[in-house]
């Protein structure tokens, strides 16, 4: 079992989401609000951002995974964004109703809760790709996972236990793995941002691209290659 080490910027929990009102992008009304949800009788507190202008069945939509603090305002301002780009957005809750960290040991202390249990992370964000594919607008094959820090890390294990997405992105996430990878991951197009400074290093992004690229060199039913990218960024 990996033990993870995540430096979030402050910035990461900030952010102006709508918050239960209604603002007008291109797509027409962007409106955004908390949703309560539960799994085994535990409450769950997650955000919806949608535009009023869906057509049903035809909007692509996007997983939205938090930070190791807990969902904040930056998850719900980046579902905004990604509303008024004509996605129906869900930030998920990956540690439950009013669990929010305010110091960087009980963000630590939240996060291994979930990682030290592969299955329950599993069955966390799973939960926030069904609460998705159950709004009736929702293209439910065109349903795309971001995550950030703690998040990077839940949507690359989605795509190497190959969840129903579409694609993931990871931004600062965590690389290192927590299950062996499904050899059919390959077939979940992945794009993986990594900071220079980020605390697994370049050694850390050259292991993860090292495991993953022997998952991506068959063709697909199509006759093309699915795609994985990592990008770094210099300090």
């Amino acid at each position: 079992m990996i033990k993870l080490s995540c430096v979030c910027a402050d910035h990461e929990s900030g952010g102006a989401p709508l918050a239960g009102a209604a603002s007008v992008g291109p797509l027409g009304t962007i409106v955004g609000s908390d949703y309560t949800y539960y799994i085994d009788g535990q409450q769950y507190q997650g955000y919806m951002s949608y535009s009023s202008d869906l057509k049903p069945g035809s909007a692509p939509a996007a997983l939205i995974v938090h930070q190791w603090m807990g969902l904040g305002g930056m998850e719900k301002l980046r579902a905004d964004e990604m509303a008024s780009h004509g996605y129906i957005a869900f930030a998920v809750d990956m540690y439950g109703a009013g669990k929010r960290a305010t110091t960087s040991a009980q963000a630590v202390q939240y996060m291994h809760e979930v990682t030290d249990h592969p299955t329950l992370l599993q069955q966390r964000a799973r939960k926030g790709i069904d609460l998705l594919k159950s709004v009736p607008g929702t293209n439910a094959s065109a349903i795309v996972a971001n995550g950030y820090c703690f998040g990077g890390l839940v949507v690359l294990e989605l795509a190497r236990q190959t969840a129903p997405v579409a694609a993931v992105a990871s931004f600062h996430g965590e690389l290192g793995n927590l299950t062996t990878p499904n050899p059919l991951m390959g077939g979940i197009p992945v794009q993986v941002h990594h900071g220079d400074l980020d605390s697994q290093g370049t050694s850390g992004l050259n292991a993860f691209e090292d495991q993953i690229r022997p998952l991506y060199s068959n063709s697909n039913s199509n006759g093309g290659t699915m795609t994985w990218e990592t990008h770094k960024y210099g300090k």
